[in-house]
């Protein structure tokens, strides 16, 4: 007969090992309750871009923070004080997008019935244009390395940034693109179309990776390891999903209780999503009516989906939300011109034992 004692053991080896698994067992690990992480969130300074603020967006230093808006204008400002530095004058009508190069010495932007511009940040002095039949771009983003200005128009177009040339046309059959986001190794080029669908393409070839149903008309954001893809879907949620798959990766941040997002961002360690958007009004658990009363920020963990931080304003929405690379600035553009900086603290809370 097997000794009993020595079957006793080998069954506590075994659930040992399962438990160091994460492996549910009797002896599993105590359930987190609560927020995993606790943020504070404090008003650094706000200031009046003018009219609607479209886009928000770090230098890499984090010392600079973009405006975007109508009217043709970029706003620099110092992103501890909220001082302007200087305003960027040259386009023509409403700016939609805007991107540094990884230097920080060049600022690319666009919009409708505005050609892909690059600007020196320290002069603001306008570069060059991307001239010729492209009299608009709805997006732009610049390469990890700094060398190649993606904009989106009818189709993508990939510019070489040193001599204003064209390099590549990546063909779409939608009318046009509204978003573009490079991955942070550059290889993978995200396109957000006017049909609701999002394509990842290869930056270099132009092949499709991927492509994803649902999406609504805003720039997703790559993790900072490029493995994860936030994207703003139809039904009120930001969803994640596995970057170089497609696949769902089954969490997401809910905003039906609130109104639809707008815009999201990771924070640099990429524990933390922040998104933007509007405020709905609702009777009950029904949206009786789509009557838009006001914007929210949200910061949620970015593992689970669950609200850390929240912040709701009254008739104006965000339309844009940016983590400062060091993570301890959040910046929000607000559709009634002003632009909103935090300053942004958190630490993980202990599981309890």
């Amino acid at each position: 007969m097997p000794n009993g004692n020595v079957t006793n053991n080998r069954w506590l080896v075994v659930i040992l090992v399962l438990c160091v698994a994460g492996i549910s067992v009797s002896c599993v690990q105590p359930k987190r309750v609560g927020p995993s992480l606790l943020i504070q969130a404090e008003p650094s300074w706000e200031a009046e871009h003018g009219l609607c603020v479209s886009t928000v967006v770090f230098s890499p230093d984090s010392g600079i923070l973009a405006s975007t808006g109508p009217r043709g204008t970029v706003k620099l400002w110092h992103a501890q004080s909220g001082k302007p530095i200087r305003t960027l004058e040259g386009h023509k009508g409403v700016i939609l997008s805007a991107a540094f190069s990884s230097s920080g010495r060049i600022l690319a932007s666009g919009g409708m019935r505005n050609p892909p511009t690059l600007w020196d940040v320290s002069s603001g002095k306008m570069i060059r244009q991307m001239m010729g039949k492209f009299k608009n771009a709805t997006s732009v983003d610049l390469s990890p390395d700094g060398s190649v200005l993606a904009s989106g128009g009818k189709n993508v177009y990939l510019w070489d940034i040193s001599t204003g040339n064209l390099k590549r046309t990546l063909k779409s059959d939608a009318d046009f693109i509204v978003a573009l986001r490079f991955s942070p190794n550059g290889k993978t080029l995200a396109a957000g179309r006017c049909d609701r669908r999002l394509m990842l393409l290869d930056s270099h070839t132009g092949a499709l990776k991927w492509v994803m149903e649902g999406y609504r008309d805003f720039p997703p954001a790559f993790s900072p390891d490029g493995r994860r893809l936030a994207v703003v879907n139809l039904g009120a949620k930001v969803g994640l999903w596995d970057a170089q798959t497609g696949q769902s990766l089954g969490r997401k941040v809910d905003w039906k209780k609130v109104g639809y997002p707008l815009s999201v961002a990771f924070s640099p360690d990429g524990k933390l999503l922040a998104s933007g958007g509007e405020r709905l009004r609702w009777q009950g658990k029904v949206l009786r009516k789509r009557a838009i009363i006001g914007g929210a920020v949200m910061i949620s963990d970015a593992d689970t989906g669950e609200r850390l931080w929240y912040k709701q304003f009254r008739k104006s929405r965000v339309w844009s939300v940016a983590f400062s690379p060091d993570g301890k600035l959040l910046a929000a553009g607000f559709d009634n011109g002003i632009v909103k900086v935090w300053r942004i603290r958190y630490t993980e809370k202990p599981s309890p034992r």
